[in-house]
């Protein structure tokens, strides 16, 4: 069970190649809420394979359709930006 402070949260791999594909979480935590990135990898090494558990957790907005769908082209293309050294 995620911690009750979690509104949204998503995953999506940084690197197109299978091979190189790390995890990045994407967390919109309730308001008032406070959590750290410490303890979600905590939390998701209790239940996921090494491999699967999040390199990097970003605390922001999660877009969304306007039914309320993530929008997880739009998370991929922010990981792809954050990770190519050229949009740097």
């Amino acid at each position: 069970m995620p911690p009750a402070s979690l509104l949204q949260r998503q995953a999506v791999p940084r690197r197109p190649l299978a091979c190189c594909e790390t995890p990045v979480a994407y967390v919109e935590l309730k308001d008032g809420a406070s959590l750290t990135a410490a303890d979600l990898v905590a939390h998701c090494k209790t239940l996921l394979a090494g491999y699967k558990v999040p390199r990097e957790i970003r605390f922001e907005p999660i877009p969304k359709t306007s039914t309320g769908k993530i929008q997880k082209f739009e998370l991929r293309q922010r990981a792809k930006l954050a990770s190519d050294p050229v949009s740097r």
